[in-house]
């Protein structure tokens, strides 16, 4: 015979409760207020997403990355080469410029060369390098143009030998700096110098202007230094100034350096500095400036060109 006395009714109204109830915990620990149990399958669910979204972000980004990796690997390489072969045909190029006369007649048609770009000033020409080109200087806002434009103005990573406003284009100042980038079409060339025997051979620059000057400067001092900029560092209208520096020029303290010793700067020199980076070993914190000592300023009698 059945047993009835412990029997529970139970309210039709009611639903049983399953999972954590009001004075219970959840999951994580934290206590619930009321949750039942198909709020707390709920919250579980959206945890789990919440988890699977995180995950998917993170397989995104190693993925991302993993492409950027081998973009670099591939893309890389394959811009350095291209701009190495840019910059050995802007060298040949070069090379194919007439070599100047260093008395007499240049040689150079200005008016050809100025009606394609008019900012060309003067041309510069180191035997021995091989550098043999065209003088810049931009007139406007940025004085750097020329670091990343070629002799006719169009943009070029290889970019042009170029001076800065602060020196004026007639090569009287005490101090004119020329730059240019560490490749084979403009300055690379200048670290010849660094080496003994090339330095004691050629030992000449010459700069013509359009207003039928040769200046010729006898090179001095050739060397590595750091970076600093060398017309904000110092103030050449005072005398004082450029003693110090000019000695400074004539007893370099870094290696490499070549110095001729039979020659003393005096105050009322001028002298030019052709400026490039050390990129190989110094990686833009140095540079490396050849410096000449203006021996002489001639005028020439030039033919009007054809």
């Amino acid at each position: 015979m059945a047993r009835h006395g412990n029997h529970r009714k139970v309210d039709p109204g009611m639903r049983p409760v399953v999972g954590p109830t009001a004075t219970g915990t959840a999951a994580d620990g934290q206590p619930t207020a009321g949750i039942t149990g198909t709020a707390a399958r709920r919250s579980i669910w959206a945890r789990y997403v919440a988890a699977l979204k995180a995950r998917n972000v993170k397989a995104i980004i190693g993925t991302v990355i993993a492409a950027l990796v081998v973009i670099a690997l591939v893309v890389g390489p394959a811009i350095l080469i291209r701009r190495h072969m840019e910059d050995q045909r802007a060298a040949d190029a070069m090379r194919d410029n007439p070599i100047p006369a260093t008395s007499g007649d240049p040689g150079i048609n200005w008016d050809a060369l100025r009606s394609r770009n008019p900012e060309i000033y003067a041309w510069l020409y180191v035997p021995g390098t091989g550098i043999n080109l065209p003088v810049l200087q931009h007139t406007g806002k940025d004085d750097v143009y020329y670091l990343t434009h070629d002799q006719w103005g169009d943009p070029s990573y290889l970019g042009s030998v170029f001076s800065e406003m602060q020196n004026s284009q007639s090569f009287t100042d005490p101090v004119t700096v020329l730059y240019g980038h560490d490749v084979a079409s403009v300055f690379k060339n200048l670290h010849r110098f660094e080496d003994a025997d090339f330095f004691n051979q050629y030992d000449k620059i010459y700069i013509y202007t359009p207003a039928n000057h040769v200046l010729t400067y006898r090179i001095v001092s050739a060397y590595r230094t750091d970076n600093r900029h060398i017309l904000n560092t110092h103030d050449f209208s005072k005398q004082s100034v450029r003693r110090e520096y000019f000695n400074q020029v004539m007893t370099p303290t870094d290696s490499p350096a070549q110095v001729r010793q039979d020659v003393q700067l005096a105050d009322g020199d001028r002298i030019l500095q052709l400026s490039t980076c050390m990129l190989n070993e110094y990686h833009g914190s140095h540079r490396y400036i050849v410096t000449g000592q203006l021996i002489n300023d001639q005028t020439i009698n030039v033919k009007p060109k054809q």
